[in-house]
This record gives C-alpha cells, sequence and structure tokens, in this order.
C-alpha cells in the first residue's frame, strides 16, 4: 500500500517540476525601445556596409543591415544617430585608384675603348661623339697617341645585370699578327635611375671591366690579363671617363668613356 503511494507521488511530482521548468524557459518581455530614440535609413553605395559596423556602434547606436535596399538601418538617440549619419556619408566615397603600372625603362649604355700610346703614331680619327673627351684626355695626360679600339653597347632594364663581351684589335703598337685578338668583358650588377630638376641619373653599381690583351712581337707574345672595379653615376647625355688600366708597361694604357640615355 504504500509503495503504492509513493508512486502516486512521483507521478504528480514530475509533471509539476516539467511545468516548473517551462514556465523558468520563457523569454522575458522584450525590452522597451526609449521612446525619444529615432531610426534612420542611411543608403551606402560604394563601400561594403559590414564595414561601417566597428566605426558607428561605438556611438551607442544599433545598426541593421539591408542588403535589398543597400543601406544601415541606424537606431538610437538622435544625436548618436546623427553622429553615425555623417560618419557614414563622409566614409561612404570610390577607394582610390589603384597606381597606374610603373614603366619599364631601359637604360642604353655606351662604352668607348680608348687604347693610348706613349709616342705620336699615324691614328684612326677619332669619333665625334669622344673627340671632347679625348682632347681633354691629353691635357691630362702625356699620351701622344689615342687611338678607339671598339664600341661596346648595351640595353638593358633598369634593375637587371649586364653582361656584354667583344673581341677586337690589341692595343700597343702594331707588330702583332692579324688573327691575334683581344678579349674585353664588361659586367653590371644592377643599372639603378634617378631623376632630379637636373634630369637623369644612372647608377652603374658592381661595374667590372676586364681585359685579356696579347702583348709582344710578331709570333711571340703573352696574353696578360688587367682590368678594374667601380661604382659610377653617369648624368645623361655625358661622357665620363670611368677609369684607366694599364696594357703592358706603364707607359700604355687603356681608358673607358660611358655615355648613358635613357629610353622606354
Amino acid at each position: 500500500m504504500k509503495r503504492r503511494m509513493l508512486l502516486t507521488l512521483l507521478v504528480l511530482v514530475l509533471p509539476l517540476a516539467a511545468q516548473e521548468a517551462k514556465k523558468e524557459e520563457k523569454p522575458g518581455p522584450a525590452p522597451v525601445r526609449p521612446k525619444d530614440w529615432i531610426t534612420s535609413v542611411v543608403p551606402v553605395k560604394r563601400q561594403d556596409m559590414s564595414s561601417f559596423l566597428q566605426l558607428v556602434e561605438p556611438l551607442g547606436v544599433k545598426v541593421d543591415l539591408s542588403g535589398a535596399f543597400q543601406s544601415l538601418i541606424v537606431t538610437g538617440p538622435p544625436e548618436a544617430v546623427k553622429a553615425a549619419e555623417a560618419l557614414i556619408t563622409k566614409y561612404d566615397v570610390p577607394p582610390p585608384p589603384p597606381p597606374p603600372p610603373q614603366r619599364t625603362r631601359n637604360i642604353e649604355l655606351t662604352t668607348y675603348l680608348v687604347a693610348t700610346l706613349p709616342q705620336a703614331e699615324q691614328q684612326e680619327a677619332v669619333p665625334d661623339e669622344i673627340a671632347g673627351v679625348v682632347k681633354q684626355l691629353k691635357s691630362v695626360f702625356a699620351y701622344k697617341s689615342y687611338r678607339v679600339l671598339d664600341t661596346l653597347f648595351v640595353r638593358s632594364r633598369v634593375g637587371q645585370a649586364v653582361e656584354v663581351s667583344s673581341i677586337g684589335s690589341p692595343p700597343g703598337p702594331a707588330g702583332l699578327p692579324t688573327n691575334i685578338t683581344a678579349h674585353y668583358t664588361l659586367r653590371l650588377n644592377s643599372l639603378r635611375l634617378s631623376q632630379d630638376e637636373k634630369g637623369s641619373t644612372v647608377r652603374l653599381d658592381g661595374m667590372r671591366f676586364s681585359a685579356r690583351i696579347p702583348i709582344g712581337q710578331g709570333t711571340s707574345f703573352q696574353y696578360i690579363d688587367s682590368g678594374f672595379n667601380t661604382d659610377l653615376d653617369v648624368r645623361e647625355g655625358q661622357k665620363v671617363v670611368v677609369g684607366k688600366t694599364g696594357i703592358g708597361s706603364s707607359s700604355e694604357a687603356l681608358i673607358l668613356v660611358v655615355t648613358a640615355k635613357v629610353v622606354d
């Protein structure tokens, strides 16, 4: 009998507990909107609407997105809503245009290999392009004869490494067979370009000139290696004496003259 009474009590208690749980799960009343709050619909035409949430919500407003109308629905105190409207209008502007693609600039280098001799001898005419430079060299050095052995022409993009080689006539007085040649190599780690109110300047970084030159008479000769390393700034259009290197005796030399031109 007691057992039946206990079961009956349990049956009565369980529904009551379930009813109490349901009562607790009922949502509370919706928050009451303050009477002085206003709502404004602000169109967004140029920016992503979601990008404005972190910008205006700290002002104390509630923001909803309306994708159908491409607008922000802003609710809050009048002052905060007006401030949000001002911020949205201020920053809803077209994004800045992408920077124009940089033009690929090319550099043209012309390098003249000029041989000098201590004695005067019948020499070929010096090109007009460097006649002025040779005239200046004559006023500085005691060499009597100047002869252009070769012209190295380079065209490369800014920032790229350069290497050009040439096989030409050797410096020094005549006396070697015509099939005996000299080897010239010009290397640059990179070409850089800068501009100012005076024009363009080409920076030659890591310039290395090397020459393998035959020295001797007739079939009795040997090759010697000569050259130099330097960094150099060349103003566009100017002829610049890069350096001087010996080619056997101290009374003979090989001089490099460089000019640069910027092309698109």
